[in-house]
């Protein structure tokens, strides 16, 4: 008889997001800070879920991006399962003046972005988060083009099943920045 023992370290638990509101800080190295936030901490299967995404330059020099940044929006579902969208994550092109925006210091660039519902798996608690994949530009006198990535906040949202109603359902009024959660600190 074969016995198989396994120790903690070697069993990868599988992560089932459990929040609603914001589970983490962006993660930055320096410069451009990416903030991640839906409009409502709930949305009904087969809706879509409409979030704000802002660039804000936390350098003291100008940062360029391109006016349609390369957002990566990827999260995990109420079962544990991954998904993204399906977009180039590193595009490669020809920017200039013409387009790019350029972000002051202390400024700020918001955009915004949906993801439809109705495919979901399972109902619960879904967690977000969104890169900010550096483009490759082919243009050498673009060369203030940010090259850094950097990775939003996470931000858990309930996803209830048409008919029910959900436990939150206020909607938040400011990004996260310190304490912002729906059901904490203002």
């Amino acid at each position: 008889m074969a016995v198989l023992v396994a120790g903690c370290a070697s069993l990868e638990e599988k992560y089932i997001p459990n929040h609603v509101g914001v589970c983490s800080e962006p993660e930055f190295d320096s410069g451009l800070q990416v903030f991640l936030k839906p409009l409502n901490d709930w949305v009904i299967k087969g809706q879509p879920i409409t979030f704000e995404i802002e660039l804000r330059n936390f350098s003291k020099r100008p940062i360029r991006v391109p006016k349609n940044p390369p957002l990566l929006l990827f999260w995990t579902y109420a079962n544990g399962q991954r998904d993204n969208e399906i977009e180039d994550p590193y595009p490669i092109g020809s920017y200039t003046d013409n387009n790019t925006i350029v972000i002051p210091p202390g400024s700020k660039l918001t955009l915004k972005k949906r993801v439809d519902t109705y495919y979901f798996p399972k109902c619960g608690i879904t967690e977000f988060q969104v890169i900010y994949n550096p483009p490759t530009s082919d243009t050498p006198d673009i060369s203030s083009l940010w090259e850094r990535e950097s990775t939003s906040n996470a931000y858990g949202i309930r996803v209830v099943e048409p008919g029910k109603t959900p436990l939150l359902s206020r909607p938040h009024t400011r990004f996260p920045g310190g304490v912002n959660r729906s059901h904490g600190n203002a």
